[in-house]
């Protein structure tokens, strides 16, 4: 059960993407969802053998703790490292074990715009509800 849960976490973690090649390029990605949209088009550009299907396979295979175990085991958590051989160059790609920090702070600051605006819900609600008892005349 741990490892299971250990891959789902660690699958939405970030990665880095590195193109080594004619054309190298890095980039940041959140999850196997955004490793696969870094991948796709540096694959395609830099293995012309590679059918649909076998493209459709890998993208697929990436969600296997086992095909990036091969590759070290770094911090011992899963999808730590893969590499991944083109005609011209690799791409290879790590798991980082934090988010980056400008990430991390556009996260709280978005985090925190949204407990601003509830408690601007809330600070309105009790305004409205203080008038109202004002305006009330209690009779006992």
């Amino acid at each position: 059960m741990g490892e299971a849960t250990d891959s789902r976490a660690e699958s939405a973690a970030w990665f880095v993407v590195i193109a080594n090649g004619t054309d190298p390029k890095a980039s940041v990605v959140a999850g196997l969802d955004g490793v696969r949209e870094a991948l796709i088009p540096l694959v395609l550009a830099g293995r012309a053998d590679l059918s649909p299907d076998s493209l459709a396979g890998m993208l697929a295979s990436l969600e296997d703790p086992a095909l990036w175990a091969p590759h070290g085991a770094g911090d011992g958590r899963p999808y730590w490292h893969l590499w991944v051989p083109l005609e011209a160059g690799s791409v290879s790609i790590q798991r980082l074990t934090a988010a980056p920090p400008q990430l991390a702070a556009e996260a709280a600051q978005r985090e925190a715009a949204i407990l601003r605006r509830s408690l601007l819900e809330v600070h309105e609600a009790l305004q409205a509800l203080s008038r109202d008892l004002k305006n009330q005349r209690l009779t006992f």
